[in-house]
């Protein structure tokens, strides 16, 4: 991807997420995004179709960063879970923004693959049968944890979080 389509993606990101602080996506309209990030109707359209297409995105380079982290921190899943939940931490005023659009899909498939890789690092006496059940279970567990600890402002640091996650919801397994 080019500089242009870089910038021109980053002022659409940064003007929605603006807009979204005041008021819900459903009453943003393409005109309204063009205006405020400064861009022309067709050159938006060239990238997304809707307004949902952009916040789609948004969530989707959260969540590849989110699994950015795993890869690189391998088989270490402390040490992960603590730089996710520091990412998280900085992106708190996007994250709630998403929370509060309940447009955080992407962010809970994230989580998908984050207890999968868990699970698969770990030596758990699970029946197949069950994996899939218990791999919801903590999936949502996780998610749920942090948006509870976005939203709410709970003050706890990222590694405390992490600690909670690993010691009481991974446990679980």
């Amino acid at each position: 991807m080019n500089q242009r389509i870089r910038l021109t993606k980053r002022l659409l990101h940064e003007s929605l997420l603006d807009l979204l602080d005041k008021r819900a996506a459903d009453d943003i309209s393409v005109k309204e995004l063009c205006e405020h990030a400064g861009i022309n109707r067709s050159t938006f359209y060239a990238h997304y179709g809707n307004v949902r297409d952009v916040i789609t995105e948004i969530g989707r380079e959260i969540t590849e960063n989110v699994k950015d982290i795993c890869r690189r921190e391998g088989s270490d899943p402390k040490t992960a879970l603590e730089h996710i939940c520091e990412y998280l931490y900085r992106m708190k005023s996007t994250e709630l923004i998403l929370f509060r659009n309940h447009t955080d899909n992407e962010l809970s498939y994230a989580f998908e693959s984050l207890s999968a890789e868990f699970y698969h690092t770990g030596n758990y006496d699970i029946k197949p049968e069950d994996e899939k059940l218990t791999l919801a279970f903590v999936n949502y567990g996780m998610y749920n944890l942090i948006k509870t600890w976005l939203t709410e402002n709970i003050e706890k640091t990222p590694r405390e979080i992490a600690d909670l996650l690993l010691d009481r919801i991974l446990k679980a397994f």
